[in-house]
């Protein structure tokens, strides 16, 4: 059965940066799947590890703290297949609208997000996570060999679209 639960935050350019409920629901998450290494792909502000797994942060913006590399998540992607690294878990919460890009990101976008998603199953670990954000429940899908688990919904209040978070399992 798939768990659910609504979030209510306000809006704001990161994420979880005035979300602790929500932070606290992802950490619950990647302890529930027994996750040691988590690969945050666009790290933004916000460090997720409490401690008990290690959080590997990529993002493109140098400004963002303690980041494990300063990347193009598709770069790092490919160097992860290329010497077979992989993780329990990626964290993946990319500039998802062009409106969104434009005022929060000076313009950058993650325009090929289907292409990159091709490839991020060969960086799970069998019974692997990911957990992405976005408008739709999409996710990864049943078509790349995943099983939604968990679905959270977070309401931002007036003309702002949700962030719908799915979690799900490599089959």
């Amino acid at each position: 059965m798939i768990e659910f639960i609504y979030l209510k935050q306000p809006p704001c350019r990161y994420t979880m940066e005035k979300a602790p409920k929500l932070k606290e629901w992802i950490v619950s998450k990647i302890k529930k799947y027994n996750c040691e290494n988590v690969l945050n792909l666009f790290a933004g502000k916000t460090i997720i590890s409490d401690g008990s797994f290690k959080e590997i942060r990529i993002d493109l913006d140098k400004e963002m703290p303690l980041l494990d590399e300063n990347i193009d998540a598709d770069i790092y992607i490919d160097k992860c297949i290329q010497n077979n690294v992989k993780y329990d878990c990626i964290l993946s919460d990319p500039p998802f609208s062009i409106r969104k890009s434009r005022e929060k990101y000076e313009g950058r976008y993650i325009g090929c997000y289907t292409k990159l998603k091709n490839k991020l199953p060969l960086l799970l670990n069998k019974n692997g996570i990911i957990i992405e954000f976005g408008f739709t429940a999409m996710g990864m899908s049943n078509s790349r060999g995943f099983e939604l688990k968990d679905l959270c919904i977070v309401a931002h209040g007036g003309d702002h679209s949700a962030t719908i978070i799915t979690v799900e399992t490599l089959k």
